[in-house]
């Protein structure tokens, strides 16, 4: 998490993104995004396939933090959704 941090903290922090956090542990996904927001980029979290695929066109994410051992979906399949 230090990392993520560090990263967040670089020059191009001016620079805030849309972030589209997928995970269906909670408390991960909730610390996540509170992280996130704390640095001010706007932070969408869902926990599922179909919440995914949803936000992911409405919102058109700049970055896209992806569970791929979700228990409702597969990440893995999430993942090649997004390169079609």
């Amino acid at each position: 998490m230090r990392e993520l941090e560090n990263v967040l903290k670089t020059e191009f922090s001016e620079f805030r993104k849309r972030i589209l956090v997928i995970d269906d542990n909670e408390s991960l996904g909730g610390l996540l995004r509170k992280k996130l927001q704390r640095h001010g980029h706007g932070v969408i979290s869902v926990s599922d396939e179909l919440s995914t695929m949803m936000h992911a066109y409405e919102e058109t994410p700049d970055l896209i933090l992806l569970d791929m051992e979700l228990s409702l979906g597969n990440g893995g399949t999430i993942y090649i959704n997004f390169k079609k």
